[in-house]
């Protein structure tokens, strides 16, 4: 299996993640300026928050170290340009005469040009890890956006459980109220016992903090949600409900899709690769070096002799072969710790596989547990909602106590509760096991997609 991929543009991989990012994320609509869909806060996320800015940064980082490797290849060429002033100049007696040497202003420039021609292997190797570094920042880009998907996604689920969570509280809240009200009005008509008006009271303060809690809940839930996607202090509503789509994938076929386009499984890939390299580098520093170099020199003098003409000019050129023989190991202990680094990242990746592997089947059965959670929580909602309405029918004809209500009440706030946390893990767990399975990257060049 093929799992090795080419260069990707930044441009390209952005137009696949907002158009196959979600199949219904065929048009965004922003709405009102301060109401959030899950497609716009996915687009603002990908753009704004630091991890994906940071990691396009990576990209450019890995640009810069391509152009260090390539210094190698080219030839490097330097200039250097002196100027001494004696304080006298040095001379010598001889009978009744006296002779004088140099010059008391000296002047020199030099430009030289080196070429490295052999390395024992080091500049094939810089070179294949610079481009091996590229393709590593690419598929961590690619990573690290599918993580942040992810995350947005289920932060923007836990926001509108959070909010809908706040309405059946503000719900049950109000029918407590409102009872509280008509349990009152009988018991001033002599229709009702002060206990019921207690009851009706003691649930009703019982109920309220647990508003309270679920509103603060909400307030934490967005302000969360907000720095994740670096929306900073701009007002913000989300847009959207939790709902229930039906999805049941192969479960051989997903875990194949994800040992296919899992991004950190091609990072983990080309780890390998720069490992390699490095070894090869390590070894290149036991093996001769080769290089050519030129000089061309000017000056008005050398040493204690000034030249009659105003300048002299001169060139040199030569090889240099260097070979260390012998450096007290150092070398050999080199080679082999990297030979270590290299079979600790092929462990690493075999170990990653397997992980992945698990990572899809944790998903698929947690997604699997909370789709039968849904479906027994849709038919819980409706027969507490035909309890309560049949516990207000025998409240207002006097054929049952404000207690029958009140727990009546209570459990089809429960069963609401429970229905919509069952569909947000249900759609946490398709979140996860969608970027688990890398269902989102554009697949890898020279790989056959899985279908």
């Amino acid at each position: 299996m093929n799992r090795n991929s080419g260069g990707c543009s930044l441009r390209k991989r952005a137009i696949f993640l907002t158009v196959f990012l979600l199949p219904a994320a065929i048009h965004i609509s922003f709405g009102a300026d301060h109401e959030y869909s899950l497609d716009r806060c996915i687009v603002l996320g990908l753009e704004r928050s630091p991890r994906a800015v940071n990691a396009r940064r990576d990209q450019s980082i890995a640009d810069e170290r391509i152009g260090q490797a390539k210094a190698l290849v080219f030839p490097h060429l330097s200039f250097l340009g002196e100027y001494t002033r004696l304080d006298e100049l040095q001379d010598f007696e001889v009978g009744d005469e006296t002779f004088e040497f140099g010059t008391l202003d000296n002047y020199s420039v030099s430009a030289s040009v080196s070429q490295l021609l052999y390395a024992g292997g080091k500049v094939g190797a810089a070179l294949r890890a610079g481009s091996l570094t590229r393709r590593q920042a690419e598929w961590g880009l690619l990573g690290t956006e599918n993580r942040l998907v992810k995350d947005i996604r289920v932060g923007f689920h836990r926001l509108l459980l959070s909010k809908d969570s706040v309405k059946v509280m503000q719900f049950s809240v109000e029918q407590l109220k409102a009872f509280l009200r008509q349990t009152e009005q009988k018991h001033a008509n002599g229709a009702a016992a002060e206990f019921d008006v207690i009851t009706a009271k003691v649930r009703l303060a019982n109920e309220t903090p647990l508003l309270i809690s679920s509103s603060n809940t909400y307030e934490l839930a967005a302000a969360d949600f907000k720095r994740l996607i670096n929306l900073d202090d701009e007002p913000f509503e989300p847009r959207g409900e939790l709902a229930f789509k039906e999805w049941k994938p192969d479960l051989e076929e997903l875990r194949r899709r994800a040992l296919v386009h899992r991004a950190e499984l091609h990072e983990a890939e080309v780890l390998v690769d720069l490992r390699r390299e490095a070894a090869v580098s390590a070894m290149s520093d036991g093996l001769p070096s080769l290089s050519a170099a030129l000089t061309y020199t000017g000056a008005n003098s050398y040493q204690f002799a000034g030249f009659e003409e105003e300048w002299e000019w001169h060139w040199n050129a030569g090889l240099a072969l260097t070979w260390n023989f012998w450096d007290g190991g150092l070398t050999r202990a080199s080679v082999r710790q990297k030979e270590l680094e290299l079979a600790k990242a092929r462990t690493e990746l075999d170990d990653f596989v397997k992980s992945i592997e698990l990572d899809v089947t944790r998903a698929f059965l947690d997604m699997k547990a909370a789709r039968e959670a849904v479906g027994a929580g849709a038919g819980n909602v409706e027969l507490a909602r035909k309890a309560l309405e049949i516990a207000q029918a025998r409240h207002k004809a006097g054929l049952s106590t404000y207690l029958e209500f009140t727990d009546a009440n209570l459990a089809l706030s429960r069963a609401r509760l429970t229905h919509l946390r069952a569909m947000h893990d249900h759609m946490n767990a398709v979140a996860q096991l969608e970027y688990a399975c890398g269902m989102h990257n554009r697949p890898p060049d020279g790989a056959a997609e899985v279908r």
